[in-house]
């Protein structure tokens, strides 16, 4: 029977880099997830234009391009 290739990565245990302008513009903690599934197509994506860039490197700039906010580090657990 044939390997089935992950379509995504998960990654987990994301934080956000988040100062305390943001708190006191919204009046509260930005509602952020802590888990996100990142499509695989990204990271080759990423990778093939610059051939120096990472999986993290190419997950950090899709966490941030997705959701307007930068990250101090996560953990990447590859999905089935």
């Amino acid at each position: 029977m044939p390997k089935i290739k992950s379509t995504h990565i998960t990654v987990t245990d994301i934080e956000w880099d988040i100062d305390e302008s943001d708190i006191e513009e919204y009046g509260c903690k930005p509602n952020l997830p802590n888990e996100v599934e990142i499509p695989m197509n990204v990271i080759p994506d990423a990778i093939s234009d610059n051939p120096s860039d990472t999986y993290a490197d190419a997950i950090s700039d899709y966490l941030s391009d997705t959701y307007a906010y930068t990250v101090k580090g996560f953990l990447i657990r590859k999905g089935a």
